[in-house]
């Protein structure tokens, strides 16, 4: 039987990302086809589109996100070009799923967020903590307590950054600020980071019920 689509993907960036998780996602969905696929390596593309065969591939993502048959876009590049990328596609009025981080500075976020609001599409950013089961487990809990926590998050990150271009904190800690604030349901209020030898990074929060968390 026949696949049936209800949702054309397009995905711009063939990385590493893309191919472990969401093209790979698209391609065993029964509600996703993987529709194009936008790379400017050629190579990336080619090896990307054998394992995943597409309808159309380019290597522009310009004609992406023209492409009427398209109906959502995925985006994993450099994290400097996620909010770019991001508005473009909400201007040619398509849906978004952009992982992390939706931008560099705190401006760019917010500038996708209003468009977003204007236009009346979704943006959804790639924070999967908080659907893992093990949190969805520990939520409830939190919710009985009286007054502020003392949380303590070690994260073991032997990898000292894929991205040497990047920080830890855009492409990996991020994840955890996310997880923070919906656990604890409060915005912080001041953040503090200094950076150590090796791999030891400190990172201190605290949140609007009182919250601490390093």
């Amino acid at each position: 039987m026949a696949k049936k689509s209800f949702c054309n993907v397009g995905f711009i960036g063939c990385g590493h990302l893309m191919n472990a998780q969401h093209i790979q996602n698209a391609h065993k969905s029964n509600i996703c086809e993987v529709h194009t696929l936008c790379d400017i390596e050629p190579s990336a593309l080619k090896s990307t589109a054998a394992k995943y065969p597409p309808k159309k591939t380019t290597a522009d993502y310009k004609t992406l996100l023209a492409d009427p048959e398209v109906d959502l876009v995925v985006i994993a590049m450099h994290p400097k070009m996620h909010a770019q990328l991001t508005l473009e596609a909400l201007h040619m009025g398509k849906p978004v799923y952009v992982e992390k981080p939706l931008g560099v500075t705190v401006e760019e976020a917010l500038e996708v967020d209003r468009l977003a609001k204007k236009m009346g599409l979704q943006v959804a950013v790639g924070f999967n903590r908080r659907f893992a089961p093990a949190y969805l487990d520990v939520k409830p809990l939190l919710k009985k307590r009286e007054g502020p926590l003392l949380i303590y998050y070690r994260i073991a990150y032997h990898v000292r950054n894929e991205r040497p271009d990047t920080t830890l904190l855009h492409v990996e800690c991020c994840h955890i600020f996310d997880i923070l604030t919906w656990l604890v349901e409060a915005e912080p209020v001041s953040i503090y980071a200094t950076e150590g030898l090796r791999n030891d990074n400190t990172v201190a929060l605290k949140f609007a019920d009182g919250t601490s968390c390093v």
